[in-house]
């Protein structure tokens, strides 16, 4: 009896080890037990002070561990963590970061046989934290191209209003100064050739940028950012205006030639009528600007006394400075031979409007540095033929 018993011990403990070796083993169970890669949203504050950071459910999640690192660190510290603990909230605020721009991810876990079981981390995040703010975070020279706001440009209501792109003509530490990179609409000085008196302040075009454009091109938020701007040679002070024949001819601001006061139309303003010359056969040859396309004209503010009429100020599609009737009748070119005058007809002048926007705490949310330069979007701005016309400024292109 007693080797029966022995043998049938030595029999059980064999089906056991053989049944054990046909299951999972302990490291295939601690992984099924994984939780899936979370996803995350992040969003700062108005003021940059705050960052605030949401994850979508996780499955088999049990908690989570948020990593940050500033731009300059080479490691990721852990810099909270949620337990659910048997809750939904998957939400938090963090108030604690120094000043910096950072990459933010979050790992989700899971406790197995008391250990923690870590997912693989969530796509990185990038945030700008401001808390006391430092404009020289944005890292925006003069030249660089951002944008700030928003305005139909590509002539298709249906997909909305397209960010507006413009040139940083100077940043002084506490402000920029910028210019659209593209005349955004079609438009006169002014239309009342009876009582208007021929200056920038009592224009239709400087009521119509500061009231309708204002409104239309950026939120509230946006419009707490642009300074009030005196404009001394025209004695007010606007939100949006229209730069001086002075400004276009200051190499300090990018304008070093001709060909960089050229400027091409948007989409909408070109369908609305700003006029560009495209039949080389016509005129003999043509400009081109930024994003190699044809040139147009475009109003500046700076008023001239010009017998028969009120007069502005305007760049050419060459760069050239001219002036034209505030109202936009036809304009002689005078490029033709004496018998084929060329004509700008019915006011077809862009519009380009200029800003300053002040660099104080929460513009970062509102205002994005882009990848393009006017050094490089105007490259291959220039003529399309050899021939040349007389300048005051004595620029060539």
């Amino acid at each position: 009896m007693k080797n029966s018993f022995i043998r049938k011990t030595i029999v059980l403990l064999l089906v056991t080890v053989f049944i054990i070796s046909l299951l999972p083993d302990l490291k295939n169970v601690s992984a099924a037990s994984k939780p899936s890669k979370p996803k995350i949203s992040v969003s700062v504050s108005d003021d940059g002070s705050t960052v605030t950071l949401t994850i979508k459910k996780t499955k088999r999640a049990e908690g989570y561990e948020i990593a940050a690192k500033v731009s300059d660190a080479k490691d990721f510290t852990e810099i909270a963590t949620i337990d659910l603990d048997g809750t939904k909230k998957r939400t938090i605020t963090v108030n604690t970061l120094p000043s910096g721009i950072y990459s933010i991810k979050v790992r989700a876990y899971a406790v197995d046989n008391g250990k923690k079981v870590y997912s693989k981390y969530s796509k990185t995040k990038k945030v700008t934290v401001i808390n006391e703010f430092n404009p020289e975070l944005l890292g925006i020279s003069q030249g660089d191209i951002v944008t700030f706001g928003a305005y139909e440009q590509d002539d298709n209501k249906k997909n909305g209003k397209e960010p507006i792109e413009w040139i940083v003509l100077s940043n002084d530490g506490g402000k920029l100064f910028m210019v659209s990179v593209y005349a955004l609409e079609r438009g006169i000085v002014d239309d009342d050739k009876g009582s208007y008196d021929g200056s920038w302040k009592n224009s239709d075009i400087r009521k119509h940028l500061n009231e309708e454009f204002l409104k239309d091109a950026f939120s509230d938020t946006e419009i707490a950012f642009i300074a009030d701007t005196e404009l001394e040679d025209s004695d007010c002070t606007d939100k949006v205006f229209l730069l001086s024949s002075d400004e276009v001819k200051n190499k300090d601001y990018g304008f070093e030639s001709k060909k960089d006061r050229s400027c091409t139309p948007s989409d909408t303003a070109f369908v609305d009528g700003v006029y560009v010359f495209n039949d080389y056969t016509e005129r003999g040859g043509y400009y081109v600007a930024n994003d190699d396309c044809l040139a147009c004209y475009w109003w500046l503010r700076t008023s001239k006394n010009e017998e028969g009429g009120h007069a502005f100020y305007l760049v050419e599609d060459n760069g050239s400075i001219g002036y034209n009737y505030c109202w936009g009748d036809d304009y002689y070119t005078g490029r033709g031979d004496e018998d084929e005058d060329f004509y700008i007809e019915d006011g077809g002048f862009g519009i380009r409007p200029a800003i300053v926007v002040n660099l104080k705490s929460g513009v970062q949310n509102v205002l994005t540095k882009t990848e393009k330069t006017m050094k490089e979007e105007w490259a291959n701005a220039g003529e399309s033929n050899d021939w040349d016309e007389d300048d005051d400024d004595d620029y060539d292109w």
